[in-house]
């Protein structure tokens, strides 16, 4: 994966407490780039810097915004488990490049496999905006992304099932029978199906 650093100069910035889904975005301007992005959340809304944990232009470059382990400023009262990453462009008014589209999948696959995450939201499903626009591949990205192949997860030393169940929105019983578990005994490196 090709993450283009780019050292922003942020204020001081808080961890973030967990990572279990992925909020994708629009910059709502057809040119604005990364730095541009990162001025006007610094400058002219006076946050710590850009929002967006990482920005993807229309050419399919991907570009670091905030370091992953902060919290982010891209969607209110969800920023404490998300990673946010936005796209060059306006997606009320126009449509998504396919290089643009591609990255945004690549980045989303290898988010996903990094912190095991198994959501991704487009900023309208859960906060009242237009973002990430109606022209915006959504539902492809998703697909292409999460699929609807099987999701796994793999066991990690102190795992519980109900917390597994937890993370992923699933009781325990769904969990268990998902991997046709007679008892609530796991193992590290046991892969369970999630999906």
């Amino acid at each position: 994966m090709n993450i283009i650093e780019t050292n922003l100069n942020f204020r001081p910035l808080s961890p973030r407490s967990s990572t279990k889904a992925i909020v994708l975005h629009h910059t709502q301007h057809k040119t604005w780039n990364v730095f541009d992005v990162h001025n006007f959340h610094k400058n002219e809304r006076g946050w710590s810097g850009i929002g967006y944990h990482f920005l993807v232009d229309k050419r399919g470059k991907i570009f670091r915004g905030r370091p992953e382990d902060t919290l982010g400023a891209h969607c209110l009262h969800h920023n404490h488990y998300t990673l946010g990453i936005s796209v060059q462009g306006d997606y009320m008014k126009e449509h998504m490049p396919n290089s643009q589209k591609q990255s945004v999948i690549n980045l989303c696959r290898y988010l996903c496999q990094k912190y095991n995450i198994g959501i991704i939201k487009g900023h309208n499903e859960i906060a009242s905006t237009d973002c990430p626009g109606t022209n915006y591949p959504l539902t492809e990205i998703k697909n292409a992304t999460l699929g609807s192949k099987a999701l796994s997860y793999t066991v990690k030393k102190d795992d519980t099932l109900w917390a597994i169940s937890k993370k992923y929105n699933l009781s325990v019983s769904r969990l268990k029978k998902l991997n046709a578990l007679s008892s609530d005994i796991i193992y590290s490196n046991q892969v369970l199906r999630i999906k």
